[in-house]
């Protein structure tokens, strides 16, 4: 693949989920990313940012981003789940400052089995940080 920036860009994810009990899940997940660049400028698109629910995509940036999060679900009956989720991520130019500081963003949802033959979920998540807060709608599961 071609282009006009030179760089190279680590992704290492991980996310377990953890049936408590028949009704209960708790699922972790966490990202970290580091960018290595041979170019003076990069565009904003290309670096990596915090991804969490509640924080603004591309709102903090930087060479190293890392991320954790966890969420509790509760299934009330074999369609309808209830959860709540936490995270924090941090954004900084280099290793050595990952987490002296940190975002912060949390929240609730539902989601709604829509297809029981799929598996097919949706749901809406209401989030929250300092700065802001967002509603999600999504069509799926996970974290």
């Amino acid at each position: 693949m071609g282009g006009d920036y030179r760089y190279d860009l680590l992704t290492l994810d991980g996310k377990v989920y953890l049936p408590l009990n028949p009704s209960w899940t708790l699922s972790l997940a966490g990202s970290y990313q580091t960018l290595s660049q041979q170019d003076k400028h990069l565009s904003p698109m290309a670096r990596p940012y915090i991804d969490l629910r509640g924080i603004s995509r591309y709102r903090y940036q930087g060479t190293d981003v890392s991320t954790v999060q966890t969420q509790l679900a509760w299934q009330v009956t074999p369609r309808w789940i209830v959860q709540g989720f936490i995270g924090a991520g941090s954004a900084v130019d280099s290793t050595d400052e990952l987490y002296h500081s940190a975002e912060v963003g949390w929240g609730t949802g539902f989601r709604y089995l829509i297809a029981r033959e799929y598996g097919l979920r949706t749901g809406i998540d209401v989030a929250f940080s300092e700065h802001e807060q967002a509603l999600y709608f999504n069509v799926g599961s996970g974290l």
